[in-house]
């Protein structure tokens, strides 16, 4: 199977295990992310989601390169990764407009909790999907 249609397939499937199947989501090959120094510790984007909950309407952005060099369970991994995070959008969305109204020194120590955390919990409840559907070996 081409790549391609696999990415296809693997969203697909992650999007109708999570209950997403309502939600239009269209997947693109985007440049990888320019991440500043210090910013992430061992991060690399393989993917990352656009979303826009109101019309159930999201965008995965897939580094065609990284995707290509992973193997697949890790991009079975990756896939239901950026499903949870359309899943946790809402709550993201949330905070941030919470956070707007906070004092800009506040802001900024809360915007750092908020990713750390958001990217925290979707490695965590990826890894709790993987298990449960017997998927988890090999994936990162």
């Amino acid at each position: 199977m081409d790549r391609k249609r696999e990415r296809d397939r693997l969203i697909r499937r992650w999007r109708d295990r999570l209950w997403l199947g309502r939600w239009r989501v269209r997947i693109d090959y985007a440049e990888p992310i320019e991440v500043e120094p210090g910013d992430a510790k061992n991060w690399e984007g393989v993917a990352w989601v656009e979303t826009m909950p109101r019309y159930r309407s999201a965008l995965v952005h897939i580094v065609k390169q990284a995707w290509d060099d992973s193997t697949l369970p890790q991009r079975n991994s990756h896939a239901a990764h950026e499903m949870i995070h359309i899943v946790l959008d809402p709550l993201n969305k949330l905070l941030i407009k919470v956070m707007e109204e906070l004092p800009s020194q506040k802001a900024h120590v809360y915007e750092q909790w908020r990713v750390e955390t958001l990217e925290g919990v979707t490695s965590e409840l990826t890894t709790a999907f993987l298990d449960a559907y017997g998927e988890l070996k090999g994936s990162a």
